[in-house]
């Protein structure tokens, strides 16, 4: 759903095949300098390792708050175009700032009316409160509020693991992983959510979002996880192995991802 939109910033929460490829909040930032002061901030305010550490805090007007923190996408999008305006060239960049939205923290949105949006892009930093004395300000809150309410809160794809209070956080030795890692697991990563089906006859069933599956065979060796896809093979290290919740070093994105048990 398409929402605020100006010369330099927009804000979107966009779901990727109906919800079934995951639901994100999107912003883009678009500025213009001269061509010497943007090359400065590619190669530092704004360079790739600083844009990874880029958030977004929106504040609504009920009060509550909302960081997203580790974006799934942080980047310089597009190529820069150098345009001139009376003497003076310019050139344009665009930051493109992708993150998944919860169905609970969506809910918030549809509930209640954006009133501040705080976000950083690498290093440069900068707000936008919105002030709905104004008309102009009351139209895009009314804007937002209403493109939010169009997407169906059903639509919004979760895991449902165990509550953080009900996860059994004894700690697994290694002769007892293969009986323990028998079941169904979730976990997130970059915008994905992952359910992991393992049972003891050692098939193995991956489903992406929801949607996309994976299957194969999987064994266990010492503190190895090891699958046997149709595509391809991998051995994955065991970080650390509690009751109802595995850390496995993922060699294919270079990540430890956190499996959490599903209820």
């Amino acid at each position: 759903m398409g929402a605020l939109n100006s010369i330099r910033f927009s804000i979107n929460i966009t779901q990727v095949n109906q919800g079934s490829g995951g639901t994100f909040l999107v912003l883009n930032y678009s500025d213009r300098n001269t061509p010497s002061v943007y090359n400065e901030y590619v190669k530092g305010d704004l360079s790739n390792d600083k844009l990874e550490k880029s958030f977004v805090i929106i504040e609504f007007e009920s009060g509550e708050i909302l960081s997203f923190e580790n974006p799934t996408e942080c980047s310089l999008r597009e190529t820069p175009e150098t345009a001139t305006f009376g003497d003076t060239k310019y050139t344009r960049y665009n930051v493109f700032f992708m993150h998944p939205v919860t169905k609970k923290e969506f809910a918030i949105f549809q509930q209640h009316k954006i009133k501040k949006i705080v976000y950083q892009f690498g290093d440069r930093s900068t707000s936008r409160e919105i002030d709905t004395s104004r008309k102009k300000d009351l139209r895009i809150v009314d804007y937002l509020h209403n493109a939010f309410n169009c997407i169906d809160l059903e639509t919004i794809y979760e895991l449902k693991v165990k509550p953080s209070s009900e996860l059994d956080l004894t700690e697994v030795s290694v002769d007892e992983y293969s009986e323990v890692i028998i079941g169904t697991w979730g976990a997130k990563m970059n915008g994905v959510t992952i359910e992991m089906q393992l049972d003891s006859a050692n098939n193995a069933l991956f489903i992406l979002n929801g949607d996309k599956e994976v299957k194969g065979t999987y064994k266990i060796s010492g503190s190895n996880f090891i699958f046997f896809g149709e595509a391809s093979n991998q051995i994955s290290p065991i970080e650390t192995f509690l009751t109802d919740m595995i850390v496995i070093e993922d060699n294919a994105v270079g990540k430890d991802i956190t499996y959490s048990r599903i209820k």
